[in-house]
């Protein structure tokens, strides 16, 4: 509400880049609706007609039980007005506020109907001199409590004075008035304002491409005036790979009849094709737009506002002509029924619902766009599509009403402080109907500013990255068309209105907008003529390639691996892992390929493999799921395959032989379910749940005990005391605190639920006593809820609850360390789990440190995309982040390293890895991964991760080995 803005504006703040805010300066005018006004203005005696429908003076149904009119209408053609004429000139730049409160408001049959607070007046100059302008503040639909709405309007010396309109215009609900106030408009600069906490926009669901860009989406532009070829190169060259294409125009628009839109439609589709193939040559898909649909009611044949009435066979009609001409040309991407419909939901629905089936007998791939996220349309190929220009106020300021107002971004516009996250609350309807509709595909057909609104630039890069971060399609409104829109022309002077020139150099606007179009995924140009492929050969490595001299044989020859004076020590001394992992299918190969995979590993000097991942099924976009040491599709998930069993115990004997040593992981993958009494609703793989639930744990436990207590056949030891075991996982990347830190506790199901707040209640009584009480509430009782972390509680509360995790975490880790050196007899040190998932105090708990980093990992989902840049140009990159990290006092292992495929730069990763960890003194270095299938000899590169057939990381590894084995570095 502005109330608190303006005590707000007052204060001192960080300077952000804006112009000017608005903030009440003297009252001009005001209107309560007390008994006394309400008959100065021949409202008191207005009521509702018997159907409930209309405008009621209501003495005492005001926000503070004072009088307010309340307005209703029954349907979206019905109307509950009034006007109020002030007895006072209202003039110059003023700021209204109305106290507004809806119940189930509806839409407004077009754009500019719905709820109103409008001020009409007749203006004395400016673009609409002599006519009639009808400005109106920014209003919301559905039911909310008591609030204020805020308009800045600029009314210069109106000829006739503003009125006041209030009410509901073709639009159903009812709509409570209590106050309307007008003051004289005080601008502020932007550097007293002071930017509020946005807490609608905390409650909205963040985008899982947050951290990425989806790969699948396409970004481009609206298509404008200038579609020539040389136009087309300059947007190939800014990344564009779309556009939404105008089929449209004032000889469609203005059609006298039917035939005449329809020959008129005839030869615009000439047009479109010459412009589709430029398209095509310069790699770019086409929205195809209908922007002048026939027979609408606003002009007789050629506008979009559709009555409930409609007849929609013109529209189908146009399309099946659309259709049958562009359906087969390669850059025919999409078909937009209708440019920016304006109707009644249920009325659009049906008239795409009638035009469908008509295209479809023409052409049956190519998808709809439809502008709405009312409604799913079930069986169809259809993209849905947003036009995004919030607050309207900002991005077109004096588009057809020349206004003095000055709005900036970000800040406060009509009371309301707009920034990205306010942004993310305007399009939360579009984000919950991605979330409700998974598959979903969005395109945000038109979005823009106007360049003379001071912050443009600004708030075309928020909009992007709304965009992306919810892996949307857009195209930007517009390409060489209107210059105010077009980004390569900037404003004159101080962000005057309405004028413009072509700027010699980028604006800022362009910038944004081809960082944003840079995004999209383009083909690198390869000459692969007289090329051919090669791989290192898989036999062992001869001459002083052959590191496997560096490899003490077998493992354990000199001692068992321990820890002393902060490091891994054996008999003869110090000791260093010089590692690799295999992960999922790749720790099951048969005995002929286990003994081929030891002695080439041997021979690039890798001491050590981490078994990983092999406790469930593995599996994702680029392989199906393969098993692991479970059976598949078994009864319970607390059994063993005898044959995957078998296979490891093969592996990890041909290893010992060779002085390969293992590093043991336990709890990966396994996602315990109700086969085995867990209940539906933890994350996966019981991630964080299994760290203080009894039931979990003691399965965890059970599967420990049968996965090192097995006797390997071809050794002849078990895993506890084997010597080829150099350490043991207990829980790869889990831990309670991170799971508490995602929030994923404060939405458990039962009975994890109540177990979590149990746990916690009696961790209360336990430090403080019976006596604990919080709001009221007894810890004795079990009363006492949890702390979530997106809560604001006190600060001793929240550190209460931070030491209550902490302590719970450090149960879990300390006893099952226990149960597996003392109970269970395992003589291996132990790692808890990795840095960044749990603290590093309680880390230092066991015996050793571990830690996983990766630069630029990819963003994986059903596609890949991955930044191709040097570490070595980024200043140590996260090899330097990896040496900041190590506890004092602990061995420091990196179980997880890579650089991962196709990074230009992927041969830089490894020696870096080991001429660090070498030079700082890390006790364990490990390549992540060598496999992640069971063929270890693959003739290609089968995965971003996987080293097995990657000549840039295989042909360094001796290197590698001899950096840090040796002790070259």
């Amino acid at each position: 509400m502005l109330r608190k803005f303006v005590f707000a504006a007052v204060m001192a703040a960080a300077s952000v880049a804006a112009e000017a805010a608005y903030v009440r300066g003297d009252l001009v005018w005001k209107c309560n609706f007390t008994p006394s006004e309400a008959e100065a203005f021949a409202l008191a005696s207005c009521k509702l007609a018997a159907d409930g429908t209309g405008v009621q003076y209501a003495a005492k149904d005001g926000a503070t039980g004072d009088g307010a009119m309340r307005f209703v209408s029954g349907s979206q053609k019905g109307s509950a007005l009034v006007t109020i004429k002030p007895e006072v000139d209202i003039d110059g730049m003023v700021l209204v506020e109305a106290d507004v409160k809806g119940v189930q408001v509806g839409e407004g049959f077009r754009a500019w109907n719905g709820p109103k607070v409008m001020m009409p007046y007749v203006p004395s100059e400016g673009g609409k001199k002599g006519k009639t302008s009808y400005p109106q503040m920014p209003s919301e639909t559905g039911s909310f409590d008591w609030k204020t709405w805020t308009m800045v309007q600029d009314f210069g010396r109106p000829e006739t004075p503003p009125k006041l309109v209030l009410g509901l215009e073709n639009a159903a609900g009812e709509l409570l008035v209590d106050s309307v106030r007008v003051y004289r408009a005080k601008e502020i600069p932007d550097e007293q304002v002071v930017a509020p906490v946005n807490e609608a926009a905390k409650k909205i669901r963040r985008g899982e491409f947050a951290a990425r860009h989806n790969p699948k989406a396409l970004r481009g532009v609206m298509s404008g005036g200038d579609l020539s070829e040389e136009s087309f190169a300059n947007l190939e060259n800014w990344g564009a790979n779309l556009m939404r294409l105008q089929i449209g125009g004032k000889d469609m628009r203005h059609a006298e009849s039917m035939s005449a839109y329809f020959a008129a439609l005839s030869n615009k589709l000439d047009w479109c094709v010459e412009v589709m193939d430029r398209c095509a040559k310069h790699g770019m898909k086409v929205v195809v737009d209908l922007h002048s649909g026939p027979a609408c009611v606003s002009s007789k044949h050629a506008s979009n506002i559709i009555p409930p009435d409609y007849d929609a066979r013109e529209l189908a009609q146009a399309w099946e002509i659309i259709a049958a001409r562009l359906k087969d040309h390669p850059a025919t991407y999409a078909y937009d029924i209708l440019n920016e419909p304006s109707s009644a939901p249920e009325t659009w629905r049906r008239v795409c619902l009638e035009v469908m089936p008509a295209v479809r007998k023409v052409d049956a791939k190519t998808p709809f766009i439809v502008e709405t996220c009312r409604y799913w349309y079930e069986g169809e190929k259809v993209i849905y599509s947003p036009h995004f220009y919030s607050p309207h106020t900002l991005t077109h300021a004096s588009v057809g009403s020349p206004t003095k107002v000055r709005w900036s971004y970000p800040g406060y516009i009509n009371g309301v402080y707009w920034d990205k996250e306010q942004m993310r609350v305007s399009l939360k309807p579009w984000i919950d109907f991605q979330a409700a509709h998974p598959g979903a595909e969005i395109l945000v057909g038109e979005f823009s500013c106007i360049l003379w609104s001071k912050g443009a630039d600004k708030w075309i890069r928020d909009a992007i990255e709304i965009f992306e971060e919810y892996g949307w399609s857009w195209c930007y409104h517009a390409y060489r068309e209107w210059p105010a829109w077009d980004v390569e022309y900037t404003h004159v002077g101080d962000y005057e209105h309405r004028k413009w020139v072509k700027a010699k150099e980028a604006t800022s606007r362009m910038k944004e907008l081809v960082k944003g179009l840079s995004h999209n995924s383009r083909p690198l140009a390869v000459d692969d003529s007289g090329m051919f492929p090669f791989l290192p050969s898989y036999d062992k490595p001869q001459g002083v390639a052959d590191m496997s001299h560096l490899v003490e044989a077998p493992a354990g020859a000199h001692g068992r691996i321990r820890v002393e004076g902060g490091h891994f020590v054996n008999d003869r001394g110090r000791v260093r892992l010089n590692a690799t992992n295999l992960t999922g299918p790749a720790n099951f190969p048969t005995h002929e390929e286990a003994e081929r995979l030891a002695a080439r590993l041997a021979g690039l000097g890798i001491n050590c493999v981490r078994l990983h991942y092999f406790d469930d099924e593995y599996g994702m976009f680029m392989m199906p799921k393969e098993q692991g040491i479970l059976p598949l599709n078994p009864k319970s998930k607390r059994e063993f395959d005898a044959e995957r069993r078998d296979r490891m115990d093969y592996m990890d004997a041909e290893f010992k032989k060779r002085g390969i040593y293992i590093d043991m992981n336990l709890h990966v993958a396994r996602d315990l379910d109700a086969r085995d009494g867990v209940a539906k609703g933890t994350p996966w793989a019981n991630k964080g749940f299994d760290q203080f639930d009894t039931h979990i744990i003691e399965l965890e436990k059970e599967y420990a005990k049968n996965l090192l207590e097995h006797v390997n056949p071809y050794t002849g030891m078990n895993y506890l005391k084997d010597t080829v075991v150099a350490v043991v996982e207990l829980n790869t990347e889990d831990a309670l605190w991170r799971v508490y830190r995602t929030d994923w506790l404060n939405y458990a199901p039962e009975p994890y639920a109540s177990e979590f707040k149990s746990l916690w209640n009696k961790w209360l009584v336990k430090t403080y006593g019976e006596s604990k009480e919080i709001g009221g509430k007894s810890a004795a009782k079990g009363e006492v809820p949890i702390v979530k972390y997106c809560d604001k509680p006190d600060d001793a509360l929240r550190r209460d609850f931070y030491m209550f995790v902490s302590d719970t975490e450090h149960t879990y880790w300390t006893s099952m360390r226990d149960y597996l050196q003392k109970e269970l007899g395992l003589e291996a040190p132990g790692s808890a789990t990795q840095l960044g998932y749990s603290t590093p105090h309680l880390q230092a708990e066991l015996d050793f440190v571990d830690n996983h980093e990766y630069w630029c990992h990819p963003s994986v989902k059903e596609e890949w995309t991955i930044e191709n840049k040097a570490m070595i140009n980024s200043r140590g990159g996260c090899v330097a982040a990896l040496a900041a990290m190590r506890v004092a006092g602990k061995p420091y292992t990196v179980s997880e390293y890579n650089h991962p495929y196709p990074n230009f730069y992927g041969a830089e990763g490894q020696p870096m890895l080991r001429a660090y960890g070498a030079l700082n003194g890390w006790d364990g270095v490990f390549q992540y991964s060598y496999n992640n299938r069971q063929n270890a000899e693959p003739d290609f590169n089968e995965y971003f991760f996987s080293m097995a057939a990657r000549t840039d990381v295989l042909a360094h590894m001796p290197a590698c080995a001899a950096m840090y084995l040796r002790g070259d570095v």
